[in-house]
């Protein structure tokens, strides 16, 4: 009776303390060369312990551009929203990287820590000022991009071995994201339904600046993951862009490899193909090509012909780095240290005949060289052969479509 009876306070207080500890909105800002897409992973454990999708928010804005101010207004418009929709009083903000230094930066301004509950500062460095409201300072020693420590006046916590992008999108940061927010750990999750559909959503925006690119549509097919033909002429799914970059909801089989083909108004079609969606995501972003400034110039390099095939391969939650992960294209090893060292913490790998002499090198290519999350691999991918990728365990083939009408983009969770 004794045991029944503590068994029974425990629960009681564990239900009267969840029940006490008020649930903000969350706004999550990404770093460098990112999108909204940098949260998929926290966004889905939030919702997993209970949080409603209309409490949670992401800011897409443009890394590439000096100009702060409209950054900084878009992100106050979105806090000013939540607040609105969910009668909240204030918002919880989470800063990755370079989006760490753009929210450090706003809560200095006058008036906005009033609208603020928590700020969570992720890989981000030092901090111009230490925020008027509480602050987690989140790093980790493996991280070779910042290479973060702890801040004199706020919560710091380090995380074992997460590179630069993990500390974002890792389990253990989500843990310590929600522990700072709620004063206790996530509740664990049992018995996840297999879900025979899902619903997905996101955004398309053109690479780097995160703008809209205009009169563009998109079209969903599933695929084949071992010879990359459609298994439908007819797409699941075609949808409209609006005027956030944002399409409409879409259900999808999830056991299926799905292919997205974006058809911009002007320029090449970019292909993504992705593997099966699980569970439903909202944050399912893909990109355009930029027409003009610095991403522009970096991007014009890039071949277009009808002999070979230009590909992209993304890591969506994490760096592949050499001697602890694997990625390979038709057999070439693309976790090299030359591709993939801890230093250069790649996440996007850039696949094409660097000389265009048809003869995979497998050297890197100069282009890439001093930019962050990025590498590139002097490799041919012949027209009309099949293209098989490995990551870590997990493979499939895609298509090789030509250079000049497209770009193909593979990414992997």
């Amino acid at each position: 009776m004794k045991k029944l009876f503590l068994t029974f306070l425990i629960l009681t207080s564990f239900q009267f303390f969840s029940q006490t500890v008020e649930r903000y909105p969350i706004v999550f800002v990404h770093g460098m060369l990112g999108s909204g897409d940098t949260w998929v992973k926290p966004v889905q454990q939030f919702i997993n312990q209970g949080y409603p999708t209309n409490h949670l928010d992401v800011l897409d804005w443009n890394t590439l551009s000096p100009q702060r101010e409209i950054s900084l207004k878009k992100l106050d418009s979105i806090i000013d929203h939540l607040i609105q929709v969910t009668g909240k009083s204030k918002v919880n903000l989470v800063g990755h990287s370079a989006g760490g230094g753009l929210v450090s930066g706003f809560l200095l301004q006058e008036g906005v820590a009033n609208k603020i509950n928590k700020y969570i500062h992720v890989g981000s460095g030092n901090l111009q000022k230490i925020p008027s409201v509480p602050t987690l300072n989140l790093y980790s020693e493996a991280d070779l991009v910042v290479r973060g420590s702890e801040i004199e006046g706020v919560v710091n916590v380090k995380l074992q071995d997460l590179d630069h992008y993990e500390i974002a999108t890792d389990s253990l940061a989500f843990a310590e994201m929600y522990h700072f927010f709620h004063g206790e750990n996530p509740k664990p999750i049992f018995n996840r339904k297999n879900l025979e559909s899902v619903t997905i959503s996101g955004k398309v925006l053109v690479m780097g600046e995160n703008s809209v690119p205009e009169n563009t549509t998109l079209t969903i097919f599933p695929f084949h993951p071992e010879t990359g033909e459609r298994l439908k002429n007819e797409p699941v799914a075609i949808r409209a862009i609006s005027k956030d970059g944002s399409w409409l909801p879409a259900e999808v089989d999830s056991k299926r490899y799905l292919e997205f083909v974006i058809t911009p108004e002007k320029g090449r079609a970019i292909h993504y193909f992705r593997e099966p969606f699980s569970v439903s995501n909202p944050l399912v972003y893909l990109r355009t090509l930029p027409t003009a400034g610095m991403a522009a110039m970096l991007f014009s390099g890039l071949p277009a012909n009808e002999e070979e095939s230009v590909l992209v391969i993304f890591s969506a939650n994490k760096a592949t780095i050499s001697g602890r992960d694997f990625l390979s294209v038709n057999n070439v090893e693309l976790t090299t240290s030359e591709l993939a060292s801890a230093q250069k913490t790649a996440i996007a790998h850039f696949i094409y005949d660097d000389k265009a002499d048809r003869i995979s090198t497998k050297n890197p290519i100069p282009l890439f060289g001093m930019m962050p999350f990025m590498s590139g691999a002097d490799v041919w991918l012949e027209i009309d052969k099949p293209i098989k990728l490995t990551y870590q365990n997990r493979s499939m083939t895609i298509p090789s479509l030509p250079s000049s009408k497209s770009i193909l983009v593979a990414v992997f969770e």
